[in-house]
């Protein structure tokens, strides 16, 4: 039973961290600081977010270092968040608008 919760505690803490990263996406999107649409015109939407583990990613708590980026539902390009205009602070698990 211990394992359980163990189990359901990382996947929230990780739940959490993705959480935490897709509202500071929003946020540069809504402020208007961060690229806002995909070169095809389609608005870059945070729902698409995905990642992968990445040496040079951002720090996500149980996860590692990931490489995020969101996926254009229109086209398909992955955008990493770099070239959408959004700092990282690699260090301290934060995205920042610039």
């Amino acid at each position: 039973m211990q394992q359980i919760n163990n189990a359901r505690q990382q996947s929230s803490a990780k739940g959490m961290a993705v959480e935490q990263i897709r509202a500071r996406v929003r946020q540069c999107i809504d402020s208007g600081t961060g690229r806002t649409r995909c070169r095809c015109g389609q608005p870059i939407d945070p729902e698409q977010m995905g990642m992968y583990p990445h040496a040079e990613g951002i720090k996500l708590k149980g996860m590692g270092r990931q490489w995020v980026y969101i996926r254009c539902v229109k086209c398909s390009y992955c955008w990493a968040l770099w070239k959408l205009h959004m700092q990282l602070d690699t260090d301290r698990e934060v995205a920042s608008c610039p």
